[in-house]
């Protein structure tokens, strides 16, 4: 399913440089965040098919960030997997599974990376053939 666009929201250089390494061997289009607010901004005027949000970044956490997306008519339907290496307390959690259909975790490993995509990207699918319907 080459060709997808695919949001990566990462503050570590090395992570989101790994990342988007993998990605574009998938060929992938990659879209790049380092900061939830940037990130909110790109979504909404990029629509991406998938986007791929560390919990742990700087000023507003990717949960929030998340959460956000999912308050927008705008983004509220792109696909959000969290990435994160932290333990998540019991309020984190539900946060997550309220707002990303996924988490991957941390450090990402390519194959782990590549074998969870399809799925995600299936669900972009799915929203588009929905909203096409609307």
């Amino acid at each position: 399913m080459a060709g997808e666009r695919i949001l990566v929201v990462e503050d570590d250089p090395q992570a989101l440089l790994l990342m988007t390494e993998i990605l574009t061997m998938g060929e992938y289009v990659v879209l790049q965040a380092t900061e939830a607010e940037q990130a909110l901004e790109l979504a909404g005027r990029e629509k991406p098919d998938l986007i791929l949000m560390d919990i742990q970044l700087p000023g507003m956490d990717g949960l929030a960030a998340a959460q956000k997306l999912r308050g927008n008519p705008a983004t509220r339907s792109i696909p959000i997997a969290a990435v994160t290496s932290l333990e998540l307390n019991k309020e984190q959690v539900e946060l997550m599974v309220n707002t990303c259909i996924s988490y991957i975790p941390k450090p990402i490993s390519a194959r782990v990376l590549m074998n969870l995509l399809p799925g995600f990207l299936a669900a972009s699918k799915q929203r588009q053939e929905r909203e096409k319907k609307s």
